[in-house]
């Protein structure tokens, strides 16, 4: 099967709308006044916020590492790239960007007005230290053994 009419990797909305909460941000994204090719939801209050919008021009796309080359209008842009948030992390012209939710959970950015190149790559240190995790318990677990078997053997005296 085909999805018709989707939208793209990335693009810079020309409409960043905010919602209080989670159950808004899903009524917005169902509403029949969203266009997923050209609205962003963020969380927060207020109202819309237009964008001028631009261009994005894909310059590599991995698994790993999504490279663009970004160029937005006037007063900056919003760009919505299709990936979840959890564990990346994003630089614009090689300093690191805070990324924030979009559309509930892709990756979105604050884009400063004109061209840019924004690198997004998996954030690997979470995955690094739950190996250091699992290596200290592992370690570990021979005292562990020890310990439990010093206590079984106090003996009680009889009652």
């Amino acid at each position: 099967y085909e999805v018709v009419d989707h939208a793209p990797l990335a693009f810079l909305a020309r409409r960043v709308i905010r919602a209080p909460h989670l159950n808004a941000a899903y009524q917005t994204l169902g509403g029949p006044g969203f266009d997923s090719r050209s609205d962003a939801v963020i969380p927060g209050e207020g109202p819309p916020l237009p964008k001028s919008g631009g261009t994005v021009h894909s310059l590599k796309q991995g698994p790993e590492r999504i490279e663009l080359e970004v160029t937005a209008g006037p007063g900056g842009g919003f760009l919505v790239v299709q990936r979840s948030t959890h564990i990346w992390e994003a630089e614009i012209d090689g300093k690191p960007v805070e990324i924030q939710p979009a559309n509930l959970y892709r990756l979105g950015l604050e884009v400063p007005a004109g061209r840019h190149r924004i690198v997004f790559r998996i954030d690997r240190r979470p995955l690094v230290r739950s190996f250091f995790g699992v290596a200290l318990g592992l370690a570990l677990l021979p005292a562990l053994a020890w310990w439990a078997g010093r206590r079984s053997a106090v003996r009680y005296p009889p009652l």
